[in-house]
């Protein structure tokens, strides 16, 4: 903070941040829609990661920039499709939208 010295002290979080984090993660292990959401996003991640790696390795620079290109198209070609994290949170019945 010495930084800046007409800074306000950053406030602590109001309510109960235990309570918070249990009911986040009680949703994202319940919900087998968010499970989909993180399985199909990490295995796209693996395969524009490994074509980037493998392109970088081969031919440098612009060969990561390939490679990562053309992981990225092999990824979405072998994933199922999927709506993002958004469009099933948005998705919620109001109910639900309450409790999370």
């Amino acid at each position: 903070m010495d930084d800046y010295p007409g800074a306000e002290p950053i406030p602590e979080p109001a309510g109960d941040i235990d309570a918070r984090y249990s009911t986040l993660m009680e949703f994202l292990t319940e919900s087998r829609e968010m499970r989909n959401v993180a399985k199909s996003s990490f295995k796209q991640a693996l395969w524009s990661g490994a074509g980037a790696m493998s392109g970088g390795l081969m031919f440098g620079a612009v060969g990561g920039l390939v490679g990562g290109i053309a992981g990225s198209i092999v990824g979405f070609l072998k994933t199922p499709s999927y709506d993002g994290a958004l469009v099933h949170l948005c998705g919620l019945p109001e109910e639900e939208k309450r409790l999370y």
